[in-house]
């Protein structure tokens, strides 16, 4: 009984980003899955095991219609916060007790690219005596702050304390056409295995211990405003 139970819940994890997705499609607000589950699905055809996240990518100028159908989704259980970075929205997060988180990126373009600002949480950034406890204090504020908060932005303090910053930079076009998968029932690029393949070299072979910080192709290890000529963009970028 247990086996069977395991079973299922295996299965249900499995195909339990439609019940996200498939609003998206109702609403016809158009994404892109992207990452992990992207590579999961057309490597595998199934999620990993150890998935902690759907990543999905939408263009910048799609905000608006994702932001239009949020009180769909807080309808159905999710939390939904708001990161920035210096002011600019990039990403909106999707929390459900009961379901997978959802992070979508919104990408800009410059040029023939796409980016967005990246992020990494490092762990505990006081290396003096004590900082072990200090660390767990600050933790504790944090949460709590977190959780009163509806837009987080990452350049600032008590965000920036534990976070370093990047940018994803990768060839506009894999995000510029995209195609309906029949069998998953979402929209991924239509070059799919050339997009991969930028991100992840071989990426029919599964690679242990695989770090995106270090390894993925499209992190390039420059802050966003390093990157692009960033008063084109400090004005604004969001809805909020």
């Amino acid at each position: 009984m247990n086996k069977l139970l395991m079973n299922r819940s295996k299965q249900q994890k499995n195909v339990e980003y439609l019940s996200f997705t498939q609003i998206l499609n109702n609403y016809k607000v158009p994404y892109c899955i992207d990452s992990g589950v992207l590579l999961a699905l057309m490597r595998d055809g199934k999620l990993f095991e150890n998935e902690k996240d759907v990543d999905i990518q939408m263009w910048m100028e799609n905000e608006n219609k994702l932001y239009d159908i949020l009180p769909v989704f807080k309808s159905k259980g999710y939390n939904i916060t708001i990161w920035c970075y210096k002011g600019l929205v990039y990403q909106y997060r999707f929390l459900h007790p009961h379901k997978i988180p959802v992070h979508i990126m919104f990408f800009r373009r410059n040029g023939d690219w796409a980016w967005c600002p990246a992020s990494k949480a490092i762990g505990n950034p006081f290396s003096f005596r004590g900082g072990q406890y200090i660390y767990f204090l600050f933790n504790g504020v944090r949460r709590r702050v977190r959780n009163k908060l509806v837009t987080t932005d990452i350049s600032r303090w008590p965000w920036n304390v534990r976070r370093v910053v990047a940018t994803w930079w990768l060839p506009a076009h894999f995000f510029d056409h995209i195609i309906y998968d029949e069998n998953f029932a979402v929209f991924i690029p239509e070059k799919w295995d050339e997009y991969l393949q930028f991100r992840y070299g071989n990426w029919k072979i599964p690679q242990g211990n695989w770090d995106f910080w270090r390894e993925d192709g499209a992190i390039v290890h420059q802050k966003p405003d390093q990157m692009v000529n960033w008063p084109d963009y400090s004005s604004g970028g969001g809805v909020f």
